[in-house]
């Protein structure tokens, strides 16, 4: 374990993995319902940053900390595979289910 930035450790820096695939789940369902918006403008990009400001609250991260989990599995990429796998499988059982069972985020 070394020494990352600001006198973190890399370990403190990335998103465990169970939350990390949450999160994405989430990220991806926010980027659909904004990409499926038939109007973009400042309002509907103002709608879209709000949520994603409450998703990292919500997940007790930021955009930084998303930005180095996806820089650290960037360099792992049988696990970053193996994420988005289990990501797109949820995803996938979302769209075919009326109540969508979203993973629960580590605590």
């Amino acid at each position: 374990m070394g020494v990352f930035s600001c006198g973190k450790t890399e370990d403190e820096t990335i998103i465990p993995e169970q939350k990390f695939i949450s999160l994405l789940v989430q990220m991806h369902l926010i980027e659909a319902d904004f990409s499926f918006n038939p109007e973009v403008d400042h309002r509907s990009m103002k709608k879209n940053y709000a949520q994603y400001e409450s998703l990292f609250k919500r997940y007790k991260t930021d955009s930084l900390q998303v930005v180095n989990t996806f820089n650290y599995y960037d360099n792992k990429q049988d696990d970053l595979l193996r994420i988005y796998k289990t990501v797109l499988d949820c995803l996938n059982t979302m769209a075919g289910k009326s109540k969508p069972a979203v993973p629960n985020p580590a605590k």
